[in-house]
């Protein structure tokens, strides 16, 4: 898990990273629940939220959701940019506020802008972090924390010449490859603790 401190003079945040990660995907794999954000500033143009997966409504009303009755849904999207994906997420939404299940169920808002119009910033924690089997993509979980809102987040970066390769949008899929760093551990999925 990860650790975040700070005093009147320094800040640190800590986790057992893969060796084989480079500084601007540290920089990706630890945003705190801004990814969509930080990714449109590191592209320099709009990401957008393309729905998949969600798990049927909770069958309670949203003005039922508190912390003794929580609602809960499973939901997936894709992180779009220029037509490209550049993040699966898998999310499990806990909410526990009817203003919370509102933007969640009924306002269809994706988790950013939830946590953003609660007025709450949430507390991070990173779980894990890893390659995907022979290192192409990149993969984390972790948790964002509100009174009102919890998930837990599995997201997925299919293809690690995106952060190495300033033209990576412009590329086709398949040209990407040789951009990549080379992977100094085996073919199996490279895992932190």
């Amino acid at each position: 898990m990860s650790s975040d401190s700070f005093n009147a003079n320094e800040t640190c945040f800590s986790f057992n990273w893969p060796s084989t990660l480079s500084g601007i995907e540290r920089v990706a794999l630890s945003a705190k629940g801004d990814l969509q954000r930080t990714l449109s500033a590191y592209f320099s143009h709009p990401i957008s939220v393309a729905r998949g997966h969600t798990s049927p409504d909770p069958s309670a009303p949203v003005s039922s959701a508190s912390q003794v009755t929580p609602l809960e849904q499973v939901r997936s999207v894709d992180l779009i940019c220029r037509g490209r994906v550049v993040c699966m997420c898998t999310s499990t939404v806990t909410m526990t506020s009817p203003a919370a299940a509102q933007l969640v169920l009924v306002d269809k808002y994706p988790i950013g802008q939830v946590f953003r119009a609660l007025g709450a910033a949430p507390a991070f924690q990173l779980l894990d972090v890893g390659l995907t089997e022979g290192g192409k993509g990149l993969w984390r979980v972790y948790t964002l924390k509100t009174e009102e809102f919890q998930c837990r987040i599995r997201e997925e970066f299919p293809d690690r010449a995106m952060f190495h390769c300033d033209n990576w949008l412009d590329l086709p899929a398949q040209s990407v490859a040789n951009h990549l760093p080379p992977v100094v551990d085996s073919g199996m999925s490279v895992v932190a603790h």
